[in-house]
C-alpha cells in the first residue's frame, strides 16, 4: 500500500468513528480535515477495501457552474393534506425545494428534546428509513446528486454554507445570507449540536446499512457530504418529483 492510500485510509477510518458514533455524542471533524474531502478526491472503505470516490460535494474548481439568480427564486407554499401544515417552497433554477424541514409525525420520527414546540421550530429528525417515506405524494427524498444541484446553483461547494444558512440562530456569528431564501437552521442531531450544525438525510446508500448525508457547521462556509449508519437521526428537506 503506497502513503497516500494510507494515510487516506486512516483519515477515512477518523471520519467514520467521529461521524458515526451511536451513542448520541456530536463531534466535527476539523477545518482542515473537512477541506480535504469536501473539496478534493477522497477513498473510502467498501466491504474490507478501498474505493475511490468524486469529492463529497462538487466544488466550483471542478465543475462548471450555471448560478441562479436569487431574484430569479420563485416563493410558493405546499400545504400536506395528511397533516394540514404548510410549508415554504422555493423553486431554485429546475428544482423545487421545501424552504423549511419536514415536521410529518412517522414511526421512527422525533422531535428535539421530545419537545413538539421543538418539531413547530425545526420539524422533525427521522432515521434513513422512515426518512425514505415521509416526504408527501409529489415529492421525494433527494439524492445526494439532486443536492449537488443545488449546490452548484448557489455558487458551489466552498460558498454554500454560508449562502443556505439562515442568517441568525447560529454558534458564534457563523449565520449566513439566506440569500435564496432556503434557511437552513443549526438543528444538530438527536443527542446534541443545536447552533452549531446541520445534518441532512439524502436517498443515496453507501452500503447496506450507511447512507449519504449533508453537512453544514457553524465555522465554515462550505457543504461536505459524509456517510452515517441509517438508524442515526437526521432532518430532511424534500424535492419535488
Amino acid at each position: 500500500m503506497n502513503k497516500f492510500v494510507f494515510c487516506t485510509l486512516n483519515l477515512v477510518v477518523l471520519f467514520l468513528s467521529a461521524c458515526g458514533d451511536d451513542s448520541g455524542s456530536v463531534t466535527r471533524p476539523s477545518e482542515e480535515s473537512l477541506s480535504s474531502v469536501a473539496l478534493s478526491s477522497s477513498s473510502r472503505i467498501l466491504d474490507g477495501g478501498l474505493e475511490s470516490s468524486s469529492s463529497a460535494l462538487q466544488s466550483s474548481s471542478s465543475v462548471t457552474l450555471d448560478i441562479v439568480d436569487p431574484a430569479s427564486v420563485v416563493k410558493g407554499t405546499f400545504s400536506d393534506s395528511r397533516d394540514g401544515q404548510t410549508y415554504k417552497t422555493l423553486i431554485i433554477g429546475t428544482q423545487t425545494w421545501m424552504g423549511e424541514n419536514l415536521n410529518f409525525e412517522t414511526a421512527d420520527s422525533y422531535c428535539h428534546e421530545n419537545k413538539a414546540e421543538n418539531c413547530d421550530k425545526y420539524g422533525r429528525y427521522y432515521t434513513w428509513n422512515a426518512a425514505m417515506n415521509a416526504c408527501p405524494d409529489g415529492w421525494h427524498l433527494p439524492t445526494r446528486e439532486e443536492f449537488e444541484i443545488l449546490i452548484s446553483a448557489v455558487g458551489g461547494a466552498e460558498i454554500a454554507g454560508k449562502i443556505l444558512k439562515s442568517t441568525e440562530g447560529w454558534y458564534n456569528n457563523g449565520n449566513g445570507t439566506d440569500a435564496y431564501g432556503y434557511s437552513i437552521l443549526p438543528t444538530g442531531v438527536k443527542g446534541g449540536g443545536v447552533g452549531r450544525q446541520a445534518h441532512f438525510w439524502t436517498s443515496t446508500e453507501f452500503t447496506s446499512t450507511y447512507a449519504s448525508y449533508v453537512y453544514l457547521s457553524h465555522d465554515y462556509n462550505h457543504v461536505a457530504v459524509y456517510d452515517n449508519s441509517k438508524e442515526e437521526g437526521k432532518y430532511i428537506r424534500c424535492v419535488k418529483d
